[in-house]
């Protein structure tokens, strides 16, 4: 296999869609004193001080050519959230009843009723999280195996002969198999 662009047939202006990506951000910061002129109430004055700027520079192309984002493990999120909006009525509860407070063993009962509710939604968002991380893994599959040709504009797959425009990356990925564009001689 070897890796030329099916449009141009050339070698010389291809690089791996993953480098394109994370080489084409740049982030930066700069401290220092400023200077600055002011026109107010239709006065002018100066104005001077310190200032500290930061930012990332991102192409447009860079953009376009990003891998598919990683799902978010809900995993340490939900035993958060569980243990809190199980274990604090819970605990109010018991807290109330040494209080003597009557509705303490309700509030007890409450946080009780909830931990099936938390068990189901925690649950859920696991498995929800197991077919999204399954799908992104076969997304990036195929994003590692892609070149883009400057030259053309174009990205493609050198093992399948698939080729399209950046701005159809996502779709692309999102489809299991694609049939090839075709590309006129």
């Amino acid at each position: 296999m070897s890796n030329v662009c099916p449009i141009c047939k050339k070698d010389d202006a291809l690089q791996k869609l993953s480098s394109i990506a994370s080489s084409g951000s740049a982030r930066g910061s700069f401290s220092g004193s400023s200077v600055g002129l002011a026109h107010i109430d239709g006065k002018w004055g100066t104005t001077s001080g310190s200032s500290y700027l930061s930012g990332t520079l991102t192409t447009d192309l860079a953009k376009l050519c990003a891998p598919p984002k990683e799902p978010v493990n809900p995993r340490n999120r939900m035993g958060i959230i569980g243990s809190l909006v199980g274990t604090l009525p819970i605990m109010l509860g018991i807290f109330m009843l040494t209080l003597d407070i009557g509705i303490g063993k309700y509030v007890i009962l409450g946080g009780l009723a909830t931990l099936p509710f938390l068990r189901w939604a925690s649950t859920s968002a696991i498995r929800k999280y197991d077919d999204e991380q399954s799908a992104w893994a076969l997304k990036m599959a195929k994003y590692n195996k892609l070149y883009y040709c400057f030259r053309d504009d174009a990205i493609f797959n050198p093992e399948s002969i698939e080729i399209f425009p950046p701005a159809d990356l996502a779709d692309f990925l999102k489809h299991p198999s694609n049939p090839p564009h075709v590309v006129d001689d």
